[in-house]
Parts: C-alpha cells; structure tokens; sequence
C-alpha cells in the first residue's frame, strides 16, 4: 500500500443497485428509475449500510485496500486485482492533478 507506513488506509465498497437520482440524467437509467424494476432496487439507506459500517469499524478490523459490498470482502474482477493497470493509474492521475507519481 501506497501509504501504509504513514498510518493512512483505504478501502471501497458497492453499495448495490441503490434507488437513487444517480444517472438520472441517463436515458437507459431514467427508464429503469421509471419502471417496475425500481422496486427491486436498495434504499438509500440500504444502499449506505456497508458505507456506514465501514466508517464506523475499527479500521484494524478490515483489510487496508479491501473491497466490500454487504459488510463483507467482495469478490475483485481481473482488471480490479491488475497491478501494473494499478500503478498506470495511479501515475496517469498524479500527473492530471499535478501530483508526483
């Protein structure tokens, strides 16, 4: 980890399919919002709990880099457990934000 020997960690999450106004202003998400499959879709506070439950954790009680959806480690894709794309990343958005890489 990037800044681990400073104390500093990190994690992600998914939320899940949440019912929010995120993408509104998309055609295929605005049809999905207006449709019975709307009703499928978490509430926001359903949406928020893994958020919250990270937040409120002591952070020794999560893996620092971890990704996790409904309070648990979730499963990373391929691209999401690459290194290299990682670190091209990293070095591409240092260099926008004016950062060193």
């Amino acid at each position: 980890m990037r800044w681990q020997d400073d104390g500093i960690t990190a994690t992600c999450l998914h939320p899940g399919v949440v019912a929010s106004s995120f993408g509104r202003d998309s055609t295929l998400l605005g049809l999905i919002y207006r449709s019975p499959l709307k009703h499928l879709m978490r509430s926001a506070d359903r949406g928020a709990d893994t958020l919250v439950w990270l937040a409120a954790a002591d952070p020794t009680a999560w893996v620092n880099g971890g990704y996790y959806a409904d309070r648990k480690p979730g499963n990373l894709s391929k691209a999401a457990r690459d290194h290299a794309m990682a670190a091209a990343l990293w070095d591409v958005s240092a260099q926008i934000v004016g950062l060193p890489s």
